[in-house]
């Protein structure tokens, strides 16, 4: 029954919006926020940095060449940093979520 009830308190919680809504507030705030631009510069700052490091890579197909420079960009932590930041920004919203949820319970006798 329990997880029924979960069930239903998902699917009404994205039928009703709240989903999609935390989630283009949340991207907004990621993309206007200082973490994006320090995100781009450190991904422009990674990329020149491999590029110098092993110039063949522009000669290289594409597809290979961006994976390599991925992995490399993987590497120094460029995306755990703006991945932590992101995950602070949807903690920000767990009350607000919690508070929905409570509503929908109730609404529901559950």
């Amino acid at each position: 029954e329990a997880q029924g009830n979960i069930k239903l308190l998902q699917n009404d919680f994205k039928k009703r919006g709240h989903f999609d809504s935390i989630k283009k507030e949340v991207f907004a705030q990621f993309y206007g926020s200082d973490i994006m631009v320090q995100l781009r510069e450190r991904l422009e700052d990674s990329t020149d940095s491999e590029l110098t490091r092993d110039p063949s890579l522009m000669a290289r197909d594409r597809g290979k060449a961006a994976a390599m420079i991925e992995r490399s960009i993987d590497h120094r932590g460029v995306y755990k940093i703006a991945e932590d930041n992101f995950n602070e920004l949807l903690d920000s919203r767990r009350d607000e979520v919690e508070d929905i949820i409570r509503e929908l319970m109730l609404a529901r006798g559950i």
